[in-house]
């Protein structure tokens, strides 16, 4: 589901029916009674749903397609390659072990920069998750609405909120999601995780005020890499040496995309419309990452009505100006897209 809580995300709403009726996709408008049949509370007033969409659980996802592939293949877990050499063969090294291979393919999203490909081609953004602990069976009845659900904000800058009802053990929990910041070095500090704390705990007891009393367990940032012009980092880097990566923020739709070229393609063969979508990463380089930095913190601080504070430039509060400022930025580099479902969701403008 979509969901909006304000009349700017009513608005983003409005638009995803348009793309949805040219698109000649199925869905269902909600009211905002609708949304709090389904999720229990009363935050939402309009909602989208598209029937067919479904919600997984990733690591669930991702072991259940290991267990699939476990006669074919062997998966060695915990076992980084820390080091490549190109030749015939390629050798790379692991902490325990050194392998020597024909072909490879590097399916490491961002970290096909850590190999030294691509370099100041790609962008390095995390978005940080809270989740609650278990809830207990009077929490749920105070919550009511359905057992799972997620919804996803209709404006680009909101919140994900996501409730998951127990699976092997792990209980009934609830998840938001929001923030993002520009990481380039692809590493993120406790300082960077202890900055979400106030702002998914007011995300949480706005949507939630019933269950203000039960705390957010576990937090964490998660890596996204998109390219300057929404492009995948798909294609033959070297003789031998395959890039997979870069899924601008739809990992389990997209990386299917470069495997499936490989099982129908014995010979490595890709066609030239797929070759030419990495050249055009050459095209747009950022050649400041303190620049980019700085300008990205800008543009979502003006986003989201975040204010930055201690950085250089000075804080960007009014919209507006932040705006000036991006069509300026914009003028040196394409705008990013982090699309979601059919290209809706940018985390720039």
């Amino acid at each position: 589901m979509t969901g909006a809580a304000s009349e700017r995300g009513m608005a983003h709403i409005d638009s995803y029916v348009k793309h949805l009726d040219g698109l000649g996709e199925s869905y269902n408008l909600l009211s905002a009674s609708d949304m709090q049949n389904r999720t229990g509370i009363s935050y939402y007033q309009k909602g989208l749903y598209t029937p067919g969409a479904v919600m997984i659980q990733p690591a669930a996802y991702i072991r259940q397609a290991a267990r699939g592939l476990s006669d074919k293949v062997r998966i060695f877990e915990q076992s980084p390659v820390v080091e490549m050499s190109p030749g015939t063969p390629h050798r790379l090294r692991t902490p325990k072990a050194r392998i020597r291979a024909k072909k490879v393919i590097l399916a490491v999203n961002g970290h096909v920069q850590s190999f030294g490909y691509y370099p100041r081609q790609l962008l390095h953004v995390f978005t940080y998750a809270s989740m609650t602990r278990a809830l207990s069976g009077e929490e749920l009845q105070r919550l009511g609405g359905e057992a799972d659900w997620g919804v996803l904000p209709a404006d680009p800058m909101g919140t994900t909120v996501r409730k998951t009802s127990d699976y092997m053990g792990s209980g009934h929990r609830l998840t938001v999601r929001n923030r993002f910041t520009l990481n380039q070095s692809m590493e993120i500090s406790q300082k960077d995780i202890d900055s979400i704390v106030k702002v998914h705990d007011r995300a949480f007891t706005s949507r939630f005020p019933m269950l203000a009393d039960v705390p957010l367990q576990h937090r964490w940032g998660g890596r996204l890499c998109l390219s300057w012009n929404s492009v995948p980092a798909f294609g033959e880097l070297e003789p031998g040496i395959w890039s997979a990566a870069c899924q601008n923020g739809l990992g389990t739709v997209k990386v299917p995309y470069p495997g499936c070229w490989r099982q129908n393609r014995r010979y490595w063969v890709i066609p030239n419309w797929s070759v030419n979508s990495v050249t055009m990463l050459s095209l747009n380089a950022c050649l400041w990452n303190r620049f980019c930095r700085s300008g990205q913190t800008l543009i979502y601080a003006g986003k989201s009505g975040w204010r930055v504070r201690n950085s250089s430039p000075p804080a960007i509060n009014n919209y507006k100006t932040c705006r000036a400022f991006t069509c300026t930025f914009h003028q040196i580099r394409n705008s990013i897209s982090l699309t979601r479902k059919v290209g809706l969701m940018r985390a720039c403008c």
